[in-house]
């Protein structure tokens, strides 16, 4: 059997109800023979810092997952005050705690998708998004999952996103989040 954790807020807890990672693990088990179990870990609105604090963190690790998909996009809202250098500090504790019960666990950190205009709090997110290249410089069998690329401009797409400026519908992840997603773990599971 094999394991696959996702560690964020909103965006990977699927806000909107459309289930995308729920969609991606029925995808996975239609494709491979090898039975899959996934764990969903992190609090919706809350930034990495929560995480660690509230047993999101230990909780994840005590799964000891194969692989872990770490979404740092929360740590980017100005409200949370956490700076870069804090967010990536955060993120290697993370994986320090994981790969302590799972030395052999496979790293995602992964970008997500562009937000409407509106959605100011997170204007410096790419900034955000650089910081997981130096999570691959210090900390090996680590990969980024760059679902923000493949997403585009949202504008181009008005049927992926609501009233809501931040998380998308079901098209949008139909469209990127599971295919790119589905690409970069499934060669890991048989």
């Amino acid at each position: 059997m094999k394991t696959l954790a996702m560690l964020g807020s909103s965006l990977t807890l699927d806000r909107s109800a459309n289930n995308w990672p729920l969609l991606l693990l029925s995808e996975l088990r239609a494709a491979k023979s090898e039975t899959i179990a996934m764990g969903l870990f992190g609090h919706e609105g809350q930034s990495s810092i929560n995480w660690k604090d509230h047993g999101y963190v230990q909780a994840c690790a005590n799964m000891q997952p194969d692989v872990l998909i770490i979404d740092g996009t929360a740590d980017a809202n100005v409200g949370f005050n956490i700076t870069t250098t804090q967010a990536l500090n955060n993120w290697l504790l993370i994986i320090d705690t994981v790969r302590f019960k799972r030395p052999d666990c496979k790293i995602f950190m992964t970008t997500m998708n562009h937000m409407l205009p509106a959605a100011t709090q997170f204007a410096n997110v790419t900034d955000y998004y650089a910081k997981y290249n130096d999570v691959l410089v210090v900390r090996s069998n680590a990969a980024i999952i760059d679902c923000y690329s493949a997403w585009g401009d949202p504008t181009l797409n008005p049927s992926e996103y609501g009233s809501d400026p931040i998380h998308p519908l079901l098209a949008g992840n139909l469209r990127v989040t599971i295919p790119v997603t589905y690409a970069s773990i499934a060669p890991l599971i048989s």
